[in-house]
């Protein structure tokens, strides 16, 4: 996590990121905030997260920070927690957000890197590596030129196709979904 928040707090034009897991079982207090929200339990108040503050911050400065979730087939628990909890204050922070479906993310990178990464300043990407259950194992950085222009085509041949997150925000919350644990 030290090498993500170095380029989180050290970048001076674009931070992107691209999420594709079904769920991501962070293990601090998102996870127990998740456990809580799919339990019922009410959240008090709405305290800014880190995340918020650094968003803010980030694009007061001018900078931009933006990232694409890969929908899965079926919207889970989990994605409409981060909508509810997660998206919607981080748009209002200035991150930009969207959204892509899982087929057309597969139909359109079946030649190109797939996976979550982040591209920082179109210089460094930080690959995301994970468990197949969504537990986070750490980062590999990539920083060959000719590597980072095929994450960057990536990133850029998914933007394209890429919805802005309200539309699935829109489906979330005119939709009874039925909760699977």
């Amino acid at each position: 996590m030290d090498e993500l928040m170095k380029h989180l707090n050290g970048f001076k034009i674009s931070a992107r990121r691209i999420e594709t897991l079904p769920v991501y079982k962070i293990e601090d207090d998102e996870w127990e905030e998740y456990q809580n929200y799919i339990n019922g339990v009410p959240e008090h108040s709405f305290e800014p997260s880190d995340w918020f503050r650094t968003v803010v911050q980030h694009t007061k400065n001018g900078r931009v920070v933006e990232r694409i979730r890969v929908i899965p087939e079926e919207i889970n628990p989990y994605i409409i927690f981060e909508f509810e909890t997660g998206y919607v204050p981080h748009s209002v922070a200035g991150e930009k957000i969207h959204t892509i479906s899982i087929e057309k993310y597969n139909a359109l990178l079946s030649q190109i890197k797939k996976g979550d990464f982040w591209i920082f300043d179109d210089e460094t990407v930080l690959e995301m590596i994970y468990s197949d259950d969504g537990k986070f194992l750490g980062t590999n950085v990539v920083d060959e030129s000719f590597a980072v222009q095929e994450f960057i085509r990536s990133y850029d041949k998914i933007k394209k196709d890429a919805d802005d997150f309200s539309a699935v925000l829109k489906i979330i919350r005119n939709k009874s979904i039925k909760k699977e644990y």
